[in-house]
């Protein structure tokens, strides 16, 4: 008995010392891997680039910004036909069989402040000189989200077998393989004008707002063309005779709207009230948007000199089309409720599609026309939203057809999303402030879609980012890069 202690006492010795062990080679791991982060570049970037957010007032500026930081650092780069900046580094011999990995991050001058993270993350990857196989970093140069930035790269920069990481920012960091299916419609509203017949106009301008991708902040995001659907709601249920003019919508590509101006035109004896309602919708506005969008401003101004009414403006049958059109088109969020069939990973709550009025826009012929983007986890919920689209502008007297279509995104490979957890983890170690990177769906439509359409061989993540996670994040790519193809890589 006594000798069966003895031995489980040399067991627990043993079994404690190779924790013990593997605790010190993971701690020495971890110190030699995070070395490959210059800190001080990094702080350096990262604050520079922060305070110049509030200086960028065009694309120009925060493009000329990385170019003007790279060549100060001398590192080369090229400048493709879109304005694209390319970073390339190449493989060393034994490597050179090695799958490259790509890593690409959108850049926009409106909301480069919170995507600084995402940023300031591919620019230390550009600027590291990592003994590897081949690596690329592309700071697109997209101003309004478009896919045609992407589908106007040089497929050489994606290669069969790439390894590619999307990267942008937001709340939360994690790591994503899926993400939603897009379609984009447009309505041809009705539009035929006449003269004006009312003595007075009230002139509403929406300004000052900032635009935004697409997403799950549908729902919550400032839509000037909602608020033009409120006014235009309020003049219809008060049965007053009124006329509109001179639409104007801060068309933003596939990103929501920043900028409203319209000219309602009504008779005098109804100023009172449309003005006493706009003075409540004024308050309304800046209580809800003031602190995040301290430049935003509604107002109105009321024109009674008749010489500076407009000659023309759209006719009644126009402008209740508009009206119910943009009364009825459902703009925001779509999610699983308590009677829900949930799909596989989804819980009641999650969103499962999404619903945006994106743009008003105006032809030369003063043809209105409406676009709407909807994104959804599948084809039966797409479905389901692109037809209750089709049923208000069926009833609002509309044609509407579908004129673009982005598949869903699912990446089946394992191998990049698995290792790029595993070197967090060994990168960063386990605390009760950082349990690792997670994995999560995204719900909402990514341009992985459009990097899969370019070559559906690569091996597809989108990274998002935060300022808290984003030294240890940047750390884990350099990680990735530097031991991809290592015989004991991680």
């Amino acid at each position: 008995m006594k000798k069966n202690k003895t031995n489980l006492k040399s067991i627990l010795k043993i079994i404690l010392g190779l924790i013990v062990l593997t605790l010190l080679a993971a701690f020495i791991y971890s110190e030699s891997k995070m070395n490959l982060l210059d800190k001080e570049a990094f702080n350096s970037f990262s604050g520079s680039f922060e305070k110049s957010c509030e200086d960028f007032s065009k694309q120009e500026d925060v493009m000329s910004f990385i170019k003007n930081w790279a060549d100060e650092n001398e590192l080369k780069y090229k400048t493709d036909d879109n304005g694209n900046l390319i970073f390339s580094h190449k493989s060393i011999k034994r490597k050179k069989d090695v799958a490259p990995t790509v890593i690409m991050v959108n850049c926009n001058y409106e909301d480069c402040y919170d995507s600084r993270s995402a940023i300031t993350t591919a620019a230390m990857v550009a600027y590291s000189n990592i003994r590897s196989g081949k690596y690329t970093v592309i700071f697109a140069n997209n101003i309004n989200n478009s896919e045609d930035v992407y589908y106007g790269l040089d497929r050489a920069l994606f290669p069969d077998g790439a390894k590619v990481i999307y990267l942008d920012a937001g709340k939360a960091a994690y790591v994503s393989a899926s993400s939603f299916a897009r379609k984009e419609q447009t309505v041809s509203v009705p539009s035929e004008k006449e003269a004006v017949h009312c003595d007075t106009a009230v002139r509403v301008r929406i300004s000052g707002l900032t635009s935004d991708s697409i997403g799950t902040s549908a729902a919550n995001h400032p839509n000037p063309i909602a608020m033009l659907s409120t006014v235009l709601t309020r003049l219809n249920s008060k049965s007053f005779i009124y006329q509109i003019s001179d639409i104007k919508i801060g068309n933003r590509g596939n990103m929501y709207p920043d900028s409203m101006e319209a000219t309602f035109l009504i008779n005098s004896y109804a100023v009172g009230s449309l003005t006493g309602y706009l003075d409540k919708r004024v308050k309304a506005f800046n209580k809800a948007y003031k602190d995040d969008y301290p430049d935003a401003e509604y107002s109105y101004e009321v024109i009674d000199d008749i010489s500076d009414l407009p000659e023309e403006a759209y006719t009644a049958d126009t402008a209740a089309s508009l009206t119910t059109l943009l009364y009825a088109l459902n703009n925001g969020n779509y999610r699983f409720d308590e009677d829900a069939v949930l799909p596989n990973g989804y819980e009641v709550g999650d969103v499962y599609a999404i619903n945006c009025v994106r743009q008003l826009r105006i032809d030369e012929y003063s043809n209105i026309y409406v676009d709407i983007s909807t994104q959804a986890l599948n084809n039966d919920f797409m479905k389901e939203i692109l037809n209750e689209n089709r049923e208000v502008c069926k009833l609002s007297g509309c044609k509407v057809e579908t004129v673009n279509t982005f598949k869903k995104f699912r990446n089946d490979k394992n191998s990049l999303i698995l290792t790029l957890k595993n070197t967090y983890f060994k990168v960063k170690g386990f605390s009760l402030r950082d349990s690792g990177l997670e994995e999560k769906k995204d719900t909402y439509f990514t341009p992985m879609s459009y990097l899969a359409d370019i070559n559906e061989s690569m091996d597809i993540v989108h990274i998002k980012t935060t300022n808290k996670k984003a030294r240890a994040i940047t750390t884990m790519i350099l990680c990735y890069v530097q031991t991809s193809g290592n015989f004991l890589s991680l």
